[in-house]
């Protein structure tokens, strides 16, 4: 699978999720849309999704994309860019 393709899928699995303004705000401000879980205690995390939407996140990946994603992997997949290029990567190999 080609990055573009990829990317174009995982963004607009997550426009639908949450909505196009929140892909955009975290896409201008580059930062990941979930909190990782060392910082969830944190007072910038109130900006982030929670561990609850990462669960819904990952597992309509796993639908979209017709893969399973073990959860050491779904910890990772913190940001667009890190889900396009997991996504990527299982799909085509030779996509790194």
């Amino acid at each position: 699978m080609l990055k573009s393709e990829a990317k174009e899928r995982v963004e607009k699995v997550f426009s639908d999720l949450f909505g196009a303004d929140t892909l955009e705000r975290m896409r201008s401000a580059d930062k990941a849309f979930f909190t990782p879980e060392e910082a969830r205690d944190q007072p910038a995390a109130n900006e982030l999704l929670d561990s609850l939407d990462q669960v819904e996140f990952v597992m309509t990946i796993e639908a979209e994309f017709g893969v399973e994603i073990k959860d050491p992997d779904a910890e990772k997949l913190i940001s667009v860019e890190s889900a396009v290029n997991y996504v990527a990567e299982r799909l085509d190999p030779t996509a790194r």
